[in-house]
């Protein structure tokens, strides 16, 4: 069924027929992400701060532009809101009745502050907080909410070929805008041995992270196909730490050959983006896996360390 699936998942990329939703709790997200409009935001990172810095939580600010994918899609309006600390069961106002777009928007702490409940002045926020920032559109009287709970646990409402739309059709690598608090940064709590887990791409296992000998907001990544069979001989793979503790990762080959798994694929390469929390040293990764005959599509990581 593994090897079914990758042939599946190269076949939908190259022919691009992969457009549906997923399902939420509230009901059916629509059956064409045309019809769905997808909201977005683009940020502006060169006019927004990293991340709520706590010797100065009132400077913070984000500058960006709320847009659609689709131009003709039909919305009633989309609502900017904020989800405190991954409850997405209740996320908070911060801008609502957005009817034209493309329009620029601005959030600053404060306007976190005055828009959660949780929050009564700029001393309440805390190292360790996340802050998600996303647009939610109304079709027909009705909200489509693109993350919801279950379990515990958050899931994105869209298929990862939303994503793929949004970066192909508009240059933009991410819907929405995550304002953290972060911890201070200790290199030793990036690299060592790790978890990874992948439920999207069906893969879980030891992975090692190593330093760079030269710049410590740059690790080296091995042991992700390893643990599926394939010889890591292009290997390992190279994640930059940003100043805002975003992280990407150019493309890069990993293993040459897909014989193993009795493919005729070769130079499986992985490049993509995600966020490094210097508070539990956790990676939270997207990536685009190809080979030379296609792509497999994005798939969402998380590197966890191990004690």
């Amino acid at each position: 069924m593994k090897l079914l699936l990758r042939y599946v998942s190269i076949i939908a990329a190259v022919l691009l027929i992969s457009y549906s939703c997923e399902l939420d709790t509230n009901g059916p997200m629509p059956n064409d992400i045309q019809e769905g409009c997808f909201p977005y935001i683009e940020l502006n990172a060169a006019e927004s701060s990293p991340f709520i810095n706590l010797s100065s939580p009132g400077d913070y600010i984000m500058k960006g532009t709320v847009d659609v994918l689709f131009e003709d899609a039909p919305y009633d309006k989309i609502t900017l809101v904020v989800a405190y600390n991954g409850n997405y069961d209740k996320p908070y106002v911060l801008q609502g009745d957005i009817t034209e777009v493309p329009v620029n928007i601005q959030v600053t702490s404060n306007d976190l502050v005055g828009a959660i409940d949780e929050l009564s002045s700029l001393s309440d926020i805390t190292v360790g907080d996340q802050y998600h920032v996303y647009v939610v559109p109304t079709i027909d009287g009705k909200e489509y909410p693109p993350y919801q709970t279950l379990g515990g646990k958050s899931y994105a409402t869209y298929s990862s070929s939303v994503m793929q739309n949004l970066t192909a059709l508009k240059g933009v690598g991410s819907a929405d805008v995550n304002i953290t608090v972060p911890c201070e940064f200790i290199p030793e709590m990036a690299v060592g041995s790790f978890t990874s887990v992948s439920a999207d791409w069906g893969a879980a296992g030891p992975i090692t992270i190593i330093p760079d000998p030269d710049d410590p907001m740059v690790v080296w990544v091995s042991g992700l196909e390893e643990m599926e069979g394939l010889v890591e001989d292009n290997g390992p793979i190279k994640l930059v730490i940003q100043p805002n503790y975003s992280v990407t990762c150019d493309r890069q080959i990993i293993a040459s050959s897909l014989a193993p798994w009795g493919l005729p694929y070769t130079n499986m390469a992985y490049e993509g983006s995600g966020t490094y929390d210097t508070c539990t040293g956790t990676y939270t990764m997207a990536f685009e896996i190809t080979v030379d005959q296609g792509s497999f599509g994005w798939y969402n990581f998380v590197f966890t360390p191990n004690e």
